[in-house]
């Protein structure tokens, strides 16, 4: 992670998690305030096997180009 991160915002988190809904094959993505920052859960988040944790704008902008439906 580099210093030049952006954190995600409560707003930024919600507009990705629907944009992540509707762009990739992940149905279960939800927003939580998580230590101070805000977080978007995909699948469950770290918590499970296969869940992923997003707190960067880059990496939520990542999720979606990496998985976005073709």
């Amino acid at each position: 992670m580099t210093t030049t991160d952006d954190k995600l915002t409560a707003t930024q988190a919600r507009h990705f998690a629907k944009r992540i809904l509707a762009e990739t094959h992940f149905k279960n993505v939800k927003v939580k305030k998580a230590w101070g920052g805000w977080e978007i859960n995909i699948d469950g988040g770290r918590a499970a096997c296969y869940g992923r944790t997003v707190s960067y704008v880059d990496s939520a902008e990542d999720i979606i180009r990496i998985f976005a439906n073709d």
